[in-house]
């Protein structure tokens, strides 16, 4: 704590100093409230800022989980490293434990399972997907669980929403800022993952027409017009 100290006045003193020279970008308003918490607050300087998400994989803007849909070999998938605190898969077990009539297939690599109770409907594949089969994989399930206790923005469960895949992850401030534009996105407190959960009604919310939030005219076309704006004329035809 006394490090984070010394490197957050550093920083502070660094952007204040440079602040005619510095345009500052954040993937959410969480991320920038965090830092004006730590820092300083942006809105009492003429420090220039933006707020542009990350990007998504290309995969999950262009199909359609709606034409993708084969017959499902489980209910619930959960894609997460199985050791961080922050990807929660006790929350997924806390789930599963309370809906034993549902089907729950975890891919991950992690220890979790070795020193906590694996539940009967529960199938833990222990290894890592590569990023461009995600959508094929996914296509084989009835929804999505991501929960998060902590996100700067939380790229993939962006990707799965967008996708348009029922999914459901923690009701957490990154999280409603994220996804409260997406019908198919639920939101659960950490205690609600401890509840029955009605997967006909989550399915009901399958998204058809394409959320464009994360789209690349909001995402990486925004970060490329802010890169042109620092350039001068010569500098912007080398950069094109």
């Amino acid at each position: 704590d006394c490090y984070d100290q010394l490197k957050f006045k550093a920083l502070k003193n660094f952007i204040l100093k440079n602040k005619n020279n510095i345009k500052m970008v954040f993937v959410s308003d969480w991320m920038k409230d965090i830092f004006c918490k730590n820092i300083f607050v942006l809105d009492k300087t003429d420090v220039k800022y933006s707020i542009i998400h990350n990007s998504l994989n290309n995969n999950f803007i262009e199909r359609n989980f709606v034409n993708d849909m084969v017959e499902p070999v489980a209910d619930f998938v959960t894609l997460r490293s199985l050791d961080l605190s922050k990807y929660a898969i006790d929350m997924v077990v806390n789930l599963a434990i309370a809906n034993p009539n549902y089907s729950f297939h975890i891919y991950g690599k992690g220890n979790y399972f070795s020193h906590n109770e694996r539940p009967e409907n529960v199938t833990v594949f222990n290894y890592h997907i590569l990023q461009d089969d995600i959508c094929d994989l996914l296509s084989k399930y009835r929804c999505a669980l991501m929960p998060t206790r902590c996100d700067a923005q939380g790229v993939m469960a962006c990707e799965i929403a967008t996708y348009g895949m029922p999914m459901v992850t923690t009701d957490i401030s990154v999280n409603r800022d994220m996804f409260s534009s997406f019908e198919n996105v639920k939101l659960l407190t950490e205690t609600e993952f401890k509840n029955p959960i009605n997967i006909e009604l989550l399915s009901e919310n399958i998204s058809i027409s394409k959320n464009e939030k994360f789209s690349k005219a909001n995402t990486l076309n925004k970060e490329i017009a802010l890169i042109l704006s620092t350039l001068s004329i010569e500098e912007k035809e080398t950069f094109k």
